[in-house]
C-alpha cells in the first residue's frame, strides 16, 4: 500500500508539462526537459554516465504494448521515476522493518524519505536518480545481510545489483 500511494504522490503531484520546459533545467536543475528531448530526436545514449536507463527507456517506447504506457516519453521516463522513487520507499521500510523490528519506526523513516526535497523532486520529475538509488539501496541491504549470512546467492545479488546501480547512473553509484 506505501509504494503505491508514493508512486500516485509522485506520477500526479507534479504537472507532466513540468518536464518539457526548457527554463525548469536552468531554475530547478532539473534534466526532465533534455531527456525528453533528446529522446525525440532519437538519441538514447544522451550521457555516459547512465547508459541503462536511457536503453530502458528506448525499449519501453519500443514495445508500448508491455506496460501499456504508449510511446510517449514523458509519460515513460517519468514512470521510471515515479516508480522507482516508490520502490525505493518500500525499500527502506523493509529494510529498516528488519533492522529494528519496529513496524512504527520503520514507517516514519520510510515516510521522511518519500517526502523529503530530493527524494520527491526526483521520483515526480524525469532525472535519472531514482532508479539508481533503488538499485544502490538494494545493494545495502544485501551487503547487510551477507554479514549475517554467508552465501554464494546473496553474493551474486549483490554483484548483480551493485553493476546495475552502476549503469543507471555511474556517477553516483
Amino acid at each position: 500500500m506505501l509504494i503505491l500511494v508514493c508512486f500516485l504522490l509522485y506520477q500526479y503531484s507534479v504537472p507532466r508539462s513540468f518536464n518539457t520546459v526548457y527554463e525548469n533545467r536552468r531554475f530547478f536543475d532539473s534534466d526532465g526537459e533534455f531527456i525528453v528531448r533528446q529522446f525525440n530526436t532519437g538519441s538514447t545514449f544522451t550521457h555516459n554516465d547512465h547508459l541503462l536507463y536511457h536503453v530502458t527507456a528506448r525499449f519501453l517506447h519500443q514495445y508500448p504494448h508491455l506496460l501499456g504506457l504508449g510511446t510517449n516519453p514523458v509519460r515513460i521516463h517519468l514512470f521510471l521515476s515515479s516508480l522507482f522513487g516508490a520502490l525505493a520507499v518500500g525499500l527502506v521500510y523493509a529494510a529498516t522493518l528488519r533492522l529494528t523490528v519496529d513496524r512504527l519506526r520503520s514507517l516514519a523513516v520510510a515516510l521522511l524519505c518519500a517526502v523529503s526535497a530530493g527524494w520527491w523532486f526526483f521520483s515526480a520529475t524525469i532525472d535519472t536518480y531514482m532508479p539508481c538509488l533503488f538499485f544502490c539501496l538494494l545493494s545495502l541491504a544485501l551487503a547487510l545481510r551477507t554479514l549475517t549470512h554467508q552465501s554464494p546467492l546473496l553474493h551474486a545479488g549483490l554483484g548483480a545489483t551493485m553493476g546495475v546501480a552502476f549503469l543507471l547512473r555511474t556517477d553516483s553509484f
